[in-house]
Formats: structure tokens, sequence, C-alpha cells
């Protein structure tokens, strides 16, 4: 299939009902297939790419909490350092690094406003602006600051967020504290709003989970702070 930047996708497969352009026709029954793929750009080829996964039967729909059960299905029934270890290992495997240049034309999609999908809503003042990069209009706050990361990677999209730049540059790489209200500066650190603390925790318990980065009150805040975060501002449908 031709797209964009003189690049080329080819897929190939033994199997009968998927079509030359990587699109496989539901069966009666759900079924499991394997696209390979070649991706071709400006002449270069890549090594052939291979997924894996279940097609529901014809008239089915995929259940979301079905799929999140069988992703952490290895972790079920484990606590502790244990649970801790094995949710590192899933979170951390068949992933895809990209270059930080890259994340600024994912962001547009990944935090699109769900009332204008052209729009990104920034965070901590949840602006509605448009998503067409120009690092102007918006720029990326590492919610665990570029700073403190360590060896961790800088263009982690779960890390990153759109933020309004003069913001950003006020928050710089201040650890997160408990406050209430607006978006700000408090003793002992940065309140991110009401919006935004419960993203913001789940955030950094995420960062702490996949990059063994420490949660030290000096460093990005309290965790006691981030759990309540989490559970008194629950994920809402942005």
């Amino acid at each position: 299939k031709n797209s964009v930047y003189d690049s080329k996708i080819t897929y190939k497969s033994t199997h009968p009902h998927i079509l030359d352009v990587g699109v496989f026709e539901p069966q009666d029954i759900d079924t499991v297939v394997t696209i390979k793929f070649i991706v071709e750009i400006d002449g270069q080829t890549f090594p052939e790419e291979s997924i894996m996964l279940t097609v529901k039967a014809k008239g089915q729909t995929v259940d979301p909490i079905e799929n999140l059960n069988a992703y952490y299905k290895t972790a079920e029934g484990l606590s502790g350092t244990t649970l801790r270890n094995q949710l590192n290992t899933i979170i951390s495997s068949n992933v895809r690094s990209i270059s930080y240049k890259e994340t600024s034309y994912i962001l547009d999609e990944t935090d699109a406003d769900p009332k204008n999908n052209k729009n990104v809503l920034l965070i901590y003042n949840r602006a509605s602006v448009s998503g067409i990069w120009n690092g102007t209009t918006w720029n990326k706050d590492h919610v665990w600051p570029q700073s403190k990361l360590g060896s961790a990677s800088n263009s982690d999209l779960h890390n990153l967020r759109p933020a309004n730049p003069t913001i950003n540059s006020r928050r710089g790489n201040l650890p997160f504290a408990d406050g209430s209200g607006s978006y700000g500066t408090v003793s002992g650190g940065w309140f991110p709003g009401e919006d935004d603390k419960g993203d913001v925790a789940r955030i950094i318990l995420y960062m702490n989970v996949r990059w063994n980065l420490e949660i030290t009150k000096g460093g990005i805040g309290d965790l006691k702070t981030f759990l309540k975060w989490h559970l008194d501002d629950p994920v809402d449908d942005f």
C-alpha cells in the first residue's frame, strides 16, 4: 500500500482470508491470524515484521475489558514484589521505541480533544488548542521531568503531555505536591489542578513500574499523595 514519504507496506500471508492490503475477512468463529509485512521507505527495505491477533467472528465486537484481562493475565494471583516485577515485564514487552521528535506527531492523536479531534487538550489548564505541531502553540511536558529521568526513555508517550509553553516553564522540574483548586506552585512543589491530578498520579505510578524510577517526596512527590489523587480523580472520558 502506497503511503506518505514515498513509503510502501507490503503484506503477505498464507491465510486464505487475509487480503494483500493486510485486511482480514472475519469468519464464523474467532480466528487467530498472523499478518506479515515489510516496510519500505525511500527505497530502504526494513526487516520483515509480523503481528498476531485474534479476529472476532462475524457480527461480534471486541470487548476492551476482555482484552485488558488477557493482557494482564500472567499477573493474576500475584502480590508484592512478584506482582510488581511481572507488571514490569508485561508493560515492557512488545513495545516500539520512537524518537523524541516523532512524539510531536503522535500526541495530537493521543491527547485529542474528544469534542474536537483537530485540537489537543493541554495538561494543567485543560485548554483546547490546535493539534498541529509547531512548537509554539503547545510544547511537551515530561510529567516525570526529563532532568530526573536518568536512564529512562525521554520519548515514552505515557510520560508526555501537550502543555502551554508558559505553564510548562513555570512548572519546570518541580516535584508534585498536594493542593486544591487550579494548577500552580504550592508549598513543596507543583499542584497539577483538580482535573489532572489523577492523570498525573497514574503517569507517575506507571513510570515507577516501567522504568524503576524511585518515588521520593523531594524528587517527584509523595507516594501517599499520588495514591490519594488516583482515587479522588478517577479516569474520565478524555
